[in-house]
Formats: structure tokens, sequence, C-alpha cells
């Protein structure tokens, strides 16, 4: 039978698996941790991002069947940071 022979590919390079140290190996997985956490978290901001954008469009949307007018006499732009009631 046939055993596969686990590689690791680093820099364009391939190592076998097997000659490397045990320490070698936990700093791989390490990274391959980071590297999906880090793909989750693109994934979860991208979501965020379009989300965003459509209550952003859903909002605009609102105002213009409202036909909410902005204020335009005004000298001061005031930004509402919070919920409103």
């Amino acid at each position: 039978m046939n055993e596969e022979t686990k590689t690791i590919t680093f820099d364009n390079e391939t190592y076998r698996a097997d000659d490397l140290s045990d320490k070698a190996k936990a700093a791989f997985n390490d990274m391959l941790s980071v590297q999906e956490k880090w793909r989750g978290e693109n994934f979860v901001a991208e979501v965020t991002k379009l989300a965003l954008e459509t209550l952003s469009n859903g909002f605009k949307n609102i105002l213009e069947d409202e036909k909410a007018e902005p204020i335009k006499d005004e000298p001061e732009i005031i930004t509402q940071t919070k919920e409103i009631n």
C-alpha cells in the first residue's frame, strides 16, 4: 500500500512534513489557523459592508418616498451617531 507523502509549501518551496520538526509543524499550523481566522473575519466584514450598503439604500429610498427635504439654510452640520426615537 502506498502512503501519500504529506508536504508543506511555503514561499514557493515544498517540504516533506516528515522532515520538519514538531516546532516547525506547530508554527505552520499556527500560521494556517491565523490565516483561516483572517478569512473568516474578512468574510464577516464583507457581509457587514453589504448589509450597511443595503440599509443605507433602504433609508435613502424612504427619504425619497417621503419626500423628505434636507436642511439647506442651516450653517451648522449636525451628525446623528446614536439611534433616534
